[in-house]
């Protein structure tokens, strides 16, 4: 049998022959660096292209808000204070652009986001110190950092600032057409950054980069023009076509289970869309992917309109959604994604005028609510309760060893509030204990021995999942998998939603020999834990819930928060911040096979349950609430559980 640590070279391979490659060309610079020279000289843009709209009026004045910040963030940069990953730096007027050198704060830098802010700000306000400060900063990069050497030329921040120096260019038109010194020297610097992307991209290693470096590309293409130019454009489009290949399958599916992955993969379809200049043979194709993506990423939705956390991917800012939903509801002309959007943002009014806000306020309005919603093929199923409350469940394993060792975990949110979230990603720099964010025990998961399940093999996957609802309004998935094969164990999980506002969850193990059970509940940040001999009251200043164990024996019920303990508490919602949570532990003894356990959630401090011993015989547990008496069991009656594909 092939444990995934072994395949991990497999996995890595693209991003250890770009690693090869960049040696070889570190090894030989300046011959590296003529070859470069020479293939980039057929590079060059005539004239600045034409990619936002130049039908522009005035932005509403709902959108205030976010050109403050956005005005905020470029006063900032003038100073050149920036931040990234939550911490600030105030930079001298002589950047060290090796500040931080082989950092994520680093690469952040070097990818010039800020650079496309002071360019957007210039093209709204006409402010020229925007444009100043903005040709400034290229031009001192430049000098700074020579074709091939340094941090600079990293392939993932490289592609983002291709995009984002070409984005510039037509914000800032206006300055940048009076300084013809200056154009030529953004010319021949995109020229070299754009074919040294071109020669490399293949090489990148996750999803993410890929992405990136395809947008890039296309955006090259259409920088240069020209036959050239169509060779950069016709190489990104090949790697953004390759992606979605890998994420749908025959039927035409998407199996991408990772939410922040599938945002990645909407906005470059997006993006590809709008600035493409013609039609072509794929504008269908791209539109159905896209159609699908976005359902996928619907119905993992939490009331608040937020994706999930789970996986390594960064959590999207929830302007990066509202831009995407907006501008996809007018390239596919679905009320649905003006609902999830809410506003046309100043991102999709710059990229489509008032034409697109006509468009968009033309659309039909229609409400949007998390209902159930079982999306076996991408591994995401959500349960839909009343009054705004709903359970994400992830039904994935993780895929390698590096994944985030979330299998089976969830997210949780009671009248449209969170309550029991996944930590996030936060991003390793110089925290120790960094690493907390990807193991098991910062997710809602069971763990045996101390450790989650992971896949044994590529193949291994968790069963079909199953679900049950009855007329008594019960409502119930099931999902097993053999994560713990190594000790032994096969693990069922079922999530439950009761009379639509109350939730259980119950776990069985089948399997041999003395074992430790544990199952983890991380709470949003704002909830205090108080732990009773038989429950828990996790209460915030607007909202109260019980826990209560569920199984026999009754276990040991532990709370901790923050770093106080082995079982750390996090909550990251950005990349680089991170918030101390409370975290619940409920331990038992397995001392009978089969075993089964797990918890309820019901709102409210005094929930009057009565608790009855479980039946392992027939995998159930049995409680009386509100006077009503409940009997849930894992395995159900004959015909219960209904299989879905």
């Amino acid at each position: 049998m092939i444990d995934l640590d072994q395949l991990e070279l497999h996995r890595r391979a693209p991003e250890l022959r770009w690693a090869a490659a960049r040696l070889a060309f570190e090894a030989f610079p300046q011959i590296a660096a003529r070859t470069l020279e020479i293939t980039s000289a057929r590079l060059r843009a005539p004239r600045i292209p034409n990619l936002f709209s130049r039908d522009l009026h005035e932005i509403t004045p709902s959108l205030n808000d976010d050109l403050l910040d956005l005005f905020g963030r470029c006063e900032r940069t003038l100073s050149n204070q920036f931040t990234f990953l939550a911490q600030g730096e105030d930079i001298p007027e002589e950047i060290d652009w090796a500040l931080h050198h082989g950092t994520a704060w680093g690469a952040e830098m070097h990818a010039f986001d800020y650079g496309l802010e002071l360019a957007l700000n210039y093209r709204m306000s006409g402010d020229t110190r925007y444009a100043r400060h903005l040709r400034y900063l290229m031009a001192h990069w430049i000098s700074a950092n020579p074709p091939g050497q340094g941090d600079g030329w990293s392939l993932t921040s490289l592609a983002r600032r291709v995009r984002n120096w070409v984005f510039a260019s037509d914000l800032a038109r206006r300055d940048w057409e009076n300084d013809a010194v200056f154009f030529s020297l953004i010319n021949r610097s995109l020229a070299l950054q754009a074919q040294f992307l071109f020669g490399f991209a293949r090489s990148l290693g996750s999803t993410e980069a890929r992405l990136d470096a395809a947008r890039a590309l296309i955006l090259a293409g259409k920088f240069f023009g020209g036959n050239q130019g169509a060779e950069l454009s016709a190489a990104g489009s090949k790697i953004l076509s390759g992606e979605l290949d890998r994420y749908f399958d025959v039927n035409g599916r998407l199996t991408q289970s990772r939410p922040g992955s599938q945002l990645r993969l909407a906005q470059a379809i997006v993006e590809h869309l709008v600035f493409q200049t013609a039609k072509t043979v794929d504008e269908i194709d791209f539109k159905d992917k896209l159609r699908k993506i976005l359902a996928v990423m619907a119905g993992a939705l939490l009331p608040d309109g937020a994706l999930p956390l789970f996986g390594e991917s960064p959590a999207p800012f929830g302007e990066e959604l509202a831009d995407l939903f907006a501008l996809s509801a007018v390239i596919l002309s679905e009320p649905v994604w003006k609902s999830l959007a809410g506003k046309f943002g100043v991102v999709p009014y710059m990229i489509l005028g008032e034409t697109g806000l006509a468009r968009f306020i033309g659309i039909s309005q229609t409400s949007w609510t998390p209902t159930t919603c079982l999306q076996p093929q991408a591994g995401l199923y959500r349960l839909g309760g009343t009054n705004s409350s709903a359970m994400v469940i992830n039904g994935r394993l993780p895929t390698h060893s590096g994944d985030h060792q979330d299998g089976f975990s969830y997210e949780l949110a009671l009248f449209g509030q969170r309550v029991v979230v996944d930590s996030g990603v936060h991003f390793p720099e110089k925290d120790s204990q960094e690493k907390y964010f990807a193991t098991a025990r910062a997710h809602n998961v069971l763990l045996v021995d101390g450790e989650g399940p992971r896949r044994i093999r590529p193949d291994d996957l968790p069963s079909l999942p199953e679900v049950w609802e009855t007329d008594g309004g019960i409502k119930g998935l099931r999902l097993g998998h053999r994560g713990f094969f190594r000790l032994g164990i096969i693990h069922h999980r079922a999530w439950y939603c009761l009379e639509g506002q109350c939730w259980a969850v119950l776990d069985r193990l089948d399997g041999r020999g003395l074992h430790q059970v544990t199952s983890l509940l991380h709470f949003y940040p704002t909830f205090d834990l108080e732990v009773g001999e038989n429950a828990a009251i996790a209460r915030s200043r607007s909202l109260t819930v019980s826990v209560i164990p569920l199984g026999h024996p009754r276990p040991q019920i532990i709370a901790s928060r923050g770093s106080g303990s082995r079982f750390e508490g996090w909550f990251s919602p950005a990349i680089g911040m991170k918030y101390a949570t409370s975290v619940m532990r409920l331990e038992w003894e397995t001392a009978s096979w089969p075993w089964i356990g797990g918890y309820l959630i019901v709102p409210g401090s005094e929930p009057g349950i009565e608790v009855g011993k479980s039946d392992h015989s027939s995998d159930a547990v049995s409680f009386c609430l509100g006077g009503k008496e409940y009997r849930l069991s894992i395995a159900g009656s004959a015909g219960a559980w209904r299989k879905i594909i």
